[in-house]
């Protein structure tokens, strides 16, 4: 079936949106992990027994498990639209709105620095990803 401009809308932004969040959850496991490394470090045989040493190692543990699992779920999620949103990229035949589309769907490149990269009018791209959006073949 033939998709209207906003299901191909909703499907880049979602693709978009996913790839971003995926990328803030790793930002925040690697905090996570930097915390557990440095209070394992401080463990010693005489802290070892310190139920607040204890239970901040478990939080660690569990936050890092929560957000593996999480990244895990939207990994899947963003495969199964990756296929699609990149072949229909890729099938752009104007070199330039292909770059703009890839800048601004895959690579998650705000408008205002796709704007910048090309000397345009923050209007001019936007009017340029809507118009490539209604031609896409997705």
């Amino acid at each position: 079936h033939i998709m209207n401009y906003e299901q191909k809308r909703k499907i880049l932004n979602e693709y978009k949106s996913i790839n971003h969040e995926i990328w803030r959850l790793e930002l925040e496991l690697e905090g996570w992990e930097t915390i557990a490394t440095s209070i394992t470090q401080k463990i010693s045989p005489v802290t070892i027994s310190n139920n607040d040493i204890s239970s901040r190692v478990e939080k660690c543990a569990i936050m890092c498990a929560e957000i593996r699992q999480e990244i895990d779920r939207l990994k899947k999620l963003s495969e199964a639209n990756k296929y699609l949103v990149t072949e229909a990229i890729e099938g752009i035949k104007d070199s330039r709105k292909r770059e703009i589309m890839s800048l601004r769907f895959i690579e998650g490149v705000g408008v205002h620095k796709i704007e910048v990269l090309y000397g345009k009018e923050d209007q001019s791209i936007h009017r340029i990803i809507q118009r490539t959006i209604k031609k896409l073949k997705l």
